[in-house]
């Protein structure tokens, strides 16, 4: 329901069911957190998308402190039709490749050349764009509606849990200096919109690497730039990945 009293219906081409969606959103957010809790983890799924801290996935927004930054009708608007209200970064991104495959999910990064796409299963997928048939984004959600999948009741449990979570308490003590996030989380260094922000295409081309080269990517972190290196070498050139942490040197086997 909006401030000014009006239920908000589902967007144009949405399958939700309009009597399940009504239902839904007439009925006040209260509910059993514990409950919304079992819903979160058990019968929504909804871990295998969300994060809390370190547990769950990473295709929808991480969700520690959605208690503290979202409303309640928000929450429930989500739940119910979460195509009402995304944002740009959550757009669905529909990708087919020459060879006729069509893969579906989100963009994590994009220049003129590449893009890499977090599909539905939570993998990261990058493609030259030379190699795609077509490319889109659709204004809806990965994210399937719960109207029909759960209960009045169980969305209210739902949102009663997602209002217990506003992060973690602050830590009281002395302060003590702790390595930079940046040096060994898979989600910054994977984050959505690191192409726009650092350009790694331009830097490449900057670099004037030339076909045949030996080149040393220290650092590699999750291998963000190590395969735009190993596409400036060439078949013929050579790129070795060094990261003193295993879990990222695995990671970037994995990307390339």
């Amino acid at each position: 329901m909006s401030r000014s009293g009006w239920i908000r219906l589902p967007a144009l081409g949405s399958s939700v069911e309009p009597f399940a969606l009504l239902l839904a959103l007439y009925l006040p957010a209260a509910g059993n957190a514990t409950s919304g809790r079992a819903i979160f983890e058990g019968k929504g799924a909804c871990l295998a998308c969300h994060a809390i801290g370190e547990r769950g996935g990473s295709l929808g927004p991480e969700l520690s402190k959605i208690g503290v930054i979202r409303s309640p009708e928000f929450l429930r608007l989500a739940l119910v039709n979460p195509d009402a209200e995304i944002a740009p970064e959550y757009f669905t991104v529909v990708a087919v490749t020459k060879g006729g495959q069509t893969l579906r999910g989100i963009a994590l990064n994009e220049d003129d050349l590449s893009i890499q796409i977090r599909d539905s299963d939570g993998n990261p997928r990058s493609f030259l764009k030379n190699d795609l048939k077509s490319l889109r984004r659709e204004r809806r959600s990965v994210m399937p509606s719960y109207a029909d999948r759960l209960t009045a009741a169980e969305i209210g449990d739902l949102v009663s849990y997602l209002r217990t979570l506003r992060g973690p308490p602050p830590k009281i003590g002395p302060r003590t200096r702790q390595p930079h996030h940046a040096y060994s989380s898979i989600e910054f260094l994977d984050r959505i919109g690191r192409d726009a922000e650092e350009r790694p295409d331009t830097l490449i081309t900057a670099l004037e690497i030339p076909a045949g080269a030996t080149v040393a990517d220290l650092g590699s972190g999750t291998g963000y730039y190590t395969w735009r290196l190993a596409r400036a070498v060439g078949p013929g050139g050579k790129v070795s990945a060094v990261d003193v942490q295993q879990a990222m040197l695995d990671r970037t086997a994995e990307n390339c």
